[in-house]
């Protein structure tokens, strides 16, 4: 079976790292909402860590489960951060003009 490359988990886990980045900035104003129902509106930065990490750990390692992955699923994951990634910052750019920061 073809395995995903390793710039393709590279960019998976920094996809990862970027969106919980950008969300925590992003929360800081007053005007932004964290809309995922796993959080409350405003996560702090560990919150957004751990929970992260309690749902793709799991995912991932039960039963070897990321070698099961493919390229394929891999790729539209990745395609799938892009859009949340670049919405965080959309959204993180309009705060930094327009809102308050509050922490």
């Amino acid at each position: 079976k073809e395995r995903p490359s390793t710039a393709q988990w590279v960019t998976f886990w920094t996809f990862q790292m970027l969106d919980v980045y950008t969300t925590a900035k992003a929360v800081k104003y007053d005007c932004v909402k964290e809309v995922n129902p796993l959080f409350s509106p405003n996560p702090s930065t560990s919150r957004l860590i751990v929970t992260k990490s309690i749902l793709l750990a799991p995912t991932l390692l039960k039963n070897d489960a990321w070698r099961n992955i493919g390229p394929r699923e891999l790729d539209a994951t990745n395609s799938f951060y892009v859009l949340v990634i670049a919405n965080n910052f959309n959204v993180l750019n309009k705060a930094k003009k327009d809102c308050i920061k509050i922490r």
